[in-house]
């Protein structure tokens, strides 16, 4: 598993901090680009990295500001796939159930949507965390860890 980690390039620990936000979809995006995706996947890649650091400000740290953010990126021809690495609460996304998306919004219970969002926008999503002994064990880093990947040409 640790080979898998060697693919991504120029990691970057950001402030878990909304002002963050501008920075991190910079780096992102500027991937993107070079990358020649197009811009309705470029948005929705974009939209997907901001909600999941979102959530790692508002829950994994509960706007503690001395929380990180830990970016990286793996490109090739037809993909990219971004990580992001925190060191707050742990996370277990199958705890949140779907939105019902069909009820009138001003029925709708709060929250939900963000990560609705990210599963439906991004081609595949992981979310897994490493313990301090695992990393021990494997040379992984430990925290909690969001792999996103977008491939080209799909039209989700």
């Amino acid at each position: 598993m640790k080979k898998d980690f060697e693919k991504f390039q120029s990691f970057k620990k950001f402030p878990a901090i909304y002002k963050s936000l501008d920075e991190i979809s910079l780096v992102v995006r500027s991937a993107c680009l070079a990358s020649e995706f197009d811009e309705e996947a470029i948005y929705l890649i974009l939209l997907s990295v901001s909600e999941a650091c979102s959530n790692i400000i508002e829950h994994a740290y509960r706007f503690l500001p001395e929380g990180y953010i830990e970016l990286g990126i793996a490109l090739d021809q037809n993909s990219i796939t971004i990580l992001l690495r925190d060191g707050g609460k742990a996370f277990d996304p199958l705890t949140i159930p779907p939105p019902n998306i069909h009820t009138n919004i001003d029925e709708r219970a709060i929250g939900g949507l963000g990560l609705y969002f990210i599963r439906n926008f991004m081609d595949e999503v992981l979310f897994f965390s490493v313990s301090e002994s695992e990393s021990m064990e494997t040379g992984i880093p430990a925290g909690n860890f969001i792999l996103m990947t977008k491939r080209k040409g799909n039209g989700k």
